[in-house]
């Protein structure tokens, strides 16, 4: 699989960390490093725990590295389109969900003092009538 644009962008730097030993032992293994399996290491080692994250290729190399440094609001598709699909409550926890990882992730940024220029761009909220609000 080729790199990502942000592999290229960075020089085809070796991931930080990576290593062809792997420990005696762990807590958790994690499989896959992309934003999930990264994260999940991450929160496990901020608990406390000793994560092994596997990944046999470069981190991120895959649709994490793919998405254009993207961090969205909302679902894969149209908001509802979710609703027919899970229902309405499940779609506003999805929505909520993302709404809440943009502030976590500029916590964890300001934490670890991580400079990436990343910035919160915002969402809009349409309605289609007046009552649609109270049914979004």
């Amino acid at each position: 699989m080729p790199d990502s644009y942000w592999h290229e962008w960075r020089g085809g730097a070796a991931d930080p960390g990576r290593t062809a030993e792997l420990p005696a032992g762990a807590d958790v293994v994690v499989v896959g490093g992309g934003i999930t399996g990264t994260a999940t290491a991450y929160w496990l080692a901020r608990r406390g725990m000793k994560p092994v994250l596997l990944e046999r290729g470069n981190l991120t190399a895959g649709a994490t590295g793919r998405n254009g440094g993207l961090v969205v609001t909302g679902g894969p598709g149209a908001y509802p389109v979710a609703i027919a699909r899970v229902g309405r409550e499940t779609a506003r926890a999805i929505w909520q969900f993302t709404v809440d990882n943009h502030t976590l992730l500029t916590e964890v940024l300001d934490s670890e003092k991580i400079s990436c220029d990343y910035h919160d761009g915002g969402h809009l909220h349409l309605a289609a009538s007046e009552r649609h609000p109270e049914h979004a």
